[in-house]
């Protein structure tokens, strides 16, 4: 389940931008066990920095069950990322 939440968190952080984000902390809730597969990863942009960015990132299972919530947060690099 982390692992899924880290990934959504890579994908939105990372799409549509020049430069790498790369993960500075992230805290995760699980609320229930994933019973119904497959879960799904939702991220949402929750605040935009400079260089710091912070994702709410929410997991749900097949049924729709929320199964864990999450708060990531990203450093923005000046990396550039592969075309």
């Amino acid at each position: 389940i982390f692992s899924l939440a880290d990934v959504a968190f890579g994908c939105a952080a990372n799409a549509g931008n020049d430069h790498g984000v790369v993960s500075l902390s992230t805290t995760i809730e699980y609320l229930r066990p994933g019973v119904v597969s497959p879960l799904k990863a939702e991220a949402r942009l929750v605040r935009n920095g400079a260089h710091v960015l912070t994702y709410d990132v929410n997991v749900y299972d097949g049924s729709g069950a929320h199964v864990a919530k999450c708060l990531a947060t990203g450093f923005q690099t000046n990396v550039p990322l592969p075309r």
